[in-house]
C-alpha cells in the first residue's frame, strides 16, 4: 500500500511523525515499517503496520501478541484461568469470525479485570475484536513486549524491577538487558505483522494475475 502525506494528514499523524515521512521519502507502507523498525521506532511501526492491515489482520496480529504471554500469566498467577480462557474464545473468533463469538468474547470479557501487563495484551485483542479498532491491536503488540520483558528480566537476569516504569513505553534503547529482551519480543511481532502484510500482498496480486 502506498503512503502519502493526506494518508498521514487523515490519520492525525503527529508532526514528528510527518517530518519523518517528509525527511525519508519512502512511499510504501511494508518498507516504511521496515524502515522504522531498524531505526528501533517500534511504537510507530506498530502504528503505521495495523493501520496497513484488514480487519482480521490487525487481529490476528493481535493474537499472535497474545501468544506470546499467556505462558507468563499461567506462571505468575496460576490460580488465575481467565486470561487463558478469554484467549480460547479469541481463537476460536479467529478460526470463525462470525457474530456469534464476537458476542461470545464480550461476555468472557464482563468478568475480565487486566490487573497485570500481561494480562492486558489478551485484553487489548479481546478489545480489537468487540470494537474493530486496530489501536487495540497496537497496545497488543506494545504492551505484549513488556511482559515479556518485565518477565524475563527478572527470571533470567535476576537484576530486579529497577528501570521498569522508565523503558516500559518509549523507544529509547540503552544498553542494558532489558531493552535487549524487549527489542528481541518487539521484532518477533512486528515481524509476524509484516509477514501477514506480504501474504495478503502475494494474495491480491495472484488475483490480479
Amino acid at each position: 500500500m502506498e503512503i502519502t502525506k493526506q494518508w498521514g494528514q487523515d490519520r492525525a499523524v503527529c508532526s514528528l511523525g510527518m517530518d519523518w515521512f517528509e525527511k525519508n521519502k519512502e512511499t510504501d507502507g511494508i518498507k516504511i515499517v521496515e524502515k522504522l523498525m531498524l531505526e528501533n521506532k517500534f511504537r510507530w511501526a506498530n502504528w503505521v503496520l495495523v493501520r496497513l492491515m484488514k480487519y482480521i489482520e490487525y487481529v490476528s496480529y493481535a493474537v499472535y501478541a497474545s501468544e506470546q504471554v499467556i505462558d507468563i500469566c499461567e506462571r505468575e498467577y496460576p490460580n488465575d484461568k481467565r486470561p487463558k480462557e478469554l484467549l480460547d474464545v479469541i481463537k476460536l473468533f479467529i478460526n470463525n469470525p462470525v457474530e456469534d463469538n464476537k458476542t461470545l468474547i464480550a461476555n468472557k470479557r464482563v468478568d475480565f479485570v487486566a490487573e497485570f501487563t500481561s494480562a492486558q495484551v489478551i485484553d487489548f485483542t479481546a478489545k480489537s475484536i468487540i470494537h474493530a479498532d486496530s489501536s487495540f491491536s497496537t497496545s497488543a503488540a506494545l504492551f505484549a513486549a513488556v511482559a515479556y520483558a518485565n518477565f524475563n528480566y527478572v527470571n533470567c537476569c535476576s537484576l530486579g524491577n529497577k528501570g521498569f516504569e522508565v523503558t516500559s513505553h518509549n523507544d529509547v534503547f540503552i544498553d542494558s538487558p532489558y531493552n535487549t529482551i524487549k527489542k528481541e519480543m518487539n521484532l518477533r511481532i512486528l515481524n509476524y505483522g509484516l509477514k501477514l502484510l506480504k501474504e495478503h500482498k502475494e494474495g491480491m496480486l495472484q488475483k490480479a494475475d
